[in-house]
């Protein structure tokens, strides 16, 4: 799911880009520590997959920011490029 444009732009002009990496930086560390946790059983999918929502809003937020046809443009080079891993029967980790 992507979030409309106008409120990643809203939110741009109200917090600022640096106050919205900070947050990334926030957002991936409770991310790592519910994978971390889940590994261990002591924590619910719900969390995880809550921690991925927050990450992906963020990552959204970015890629505005920063251009997303150019994020887009690399996101379709490295779809590729795993495609061609994948269909390489020598290859055994990526």
């Amino acid at each position: 799911m992507i979030v409309d444009k106008e409120i990643l732009k809203r939110v741009l002009v109200k917090w600022g880009i640096e106050a919205q990496i900070d947050m990334v930086h926030e957002e991936v560390g409770e991310f790592q520590s519910a994978l971390n946790k889940y590994r261990r059983g002591r924590c619910e999918i719900k969390e995880v997959q809550e921690e991925i929502a927050d990450c992906l809003m963020m990552f959204q937020q970015m890629r505005h920011y920063f251009g997303a046809e150019q994020v887009d443009f690399f996101i379709r080079n490295k779809t590729k490029r795993l495609e061609d891993r994948l269909a390489d029967p020598e290859r055994e980790v990526l």
